[in-house]
């Protein structure tokens, strides 16, 4: 079980990393100078 729960570990990193750049990347993307781009 040991190195399934290391592996499961390494993969929620990876996961929370992910999810962090694109939360990050929308974050940027609805900041009001480029929201006014989009709707234009």
């Amino acid at each position: 079980m040991e190195p399934l729960f290391k592996n499961e570990k390494m993969f929620y990193e990876k996961y929370l990393e992910l999810k962090n750049k694109l939360v990050f990347r929308s974050k940027k993307e609805n900041s009001p100078s480029l929201s006014s781009e989009k709707i234009g």
